[in-house]
């Protein structure tokens, strides 16, 4: 099935909440086995089988070199509102793309470009050798008008608040105007912000209200090109009904002032 160059998001986007897990699948089975359960489970939006079985195939010797596991495994975390994970197997899905493949790939990652933008998180630098993993608070400041984009965010950020990361790392957000742990940052298209935070740990934000898990840190808008070349090539299991979502708009933020986190 061929996707439009509008972002063929197989992606509820109505459906906002936690992925579906899944256990992992036997390790005695091989790669190819890996793979196409993998593709049969995503055929029929089993998201979380099909994530396990395919994510065990990649790890298999020549899995991170396969199309297809990455193609599919794009759509998967795209489904399941993993976009710090669907934007880096894109990109590697399109490296990987045969010349027949590209049309489809070029147009999966045209879309999730016209609706998502990049932020990078760095730790700041009077935290350096202190703390190193953490929670990220977002918060929307304004843009999110449309049901699906604030569905979309509330996901996200959801689980961030709940999950310690390890900076640097980058996320993808609807284009609009946020701030994490206080610190304002826009996400516009074709650009990748880059926010510092202070970040507390699990143990020290315990008992303390959200708006409390961050110092604020300053704030650029970077002025570099997008840095994700999101791909997600073009070989899409036949029988998936895919969404297409339309345009979403956000406006910038403000440059950053200390503060607390969310």
């Amino acid at each position: 099935m061929r996707t439009t160059a509008g972002l063929v998001l197989c992606f509820a986007l109505g459906m906002a909440g936690a992925p579906s897990w899944a256990a992992p699948p036997p390790p005695e089975l091989s790669l190819q086995q890996l793979t196409e359960q993998g593709i049969h489970y995503y055929k029929r939006r089993m998201y979380g089988p099909a994530m396990a079985n395919l994510e065990q195939a990649r790890a298999l010797p020549g899995g991170d070199q396969d199309y297809r596991i990455l193609s599919v495994l794009s759509r998967i975390y795209l489904e399941q509102q993993l976009l710090e994970k669907a934007f880096p197997a894109a990109q590697e899905a399109l490296a990987l793309a045969k010349p027949e493949q590209r049309d489809e790939a070029e147009a999966f990652l045209a879309g999730m470009q016209e609706r998502f933008g990049g932020v990078t998180f760095r730790k700041a630098r009077e935290q350096m050798g202190t703390i190193t993993r953490g929670i990220i608070h977002l918060e929307d400041r304004g843009g999110l008008i449309e049901p699906q984009k604030k569905r979309v965010f509330e996901s996200i950020a959801a689980r961030f608040k709940k999950t310690e990361v390890e900076l640097p790392i980058t996320l993808y957000l609807p284009f609009g105007s946020y701030a994490a742990n206080r610190a304002p940052f826009t996400v516009t298209r074709d650009q990748v912000a880059e926010v510092e935070l202070i970040l507390y740990s699990t143990k020290e934000a315990e008992g303390i209200s959200p708006w409390w898990y961050v110092g604020g840190a300053a704030v650029v808008v970077a002025a570099t090109a997008t840095v994700v070349a999101l791909l997600l090539s073009g070989e899409e299991p036949e029988d998936v009904q895919l969404l297409e979502i339309g345009d979403v708009r956000l406006r910038s933020a403000p440059a950053a002032a200390a503060g607390s986190g969310d």
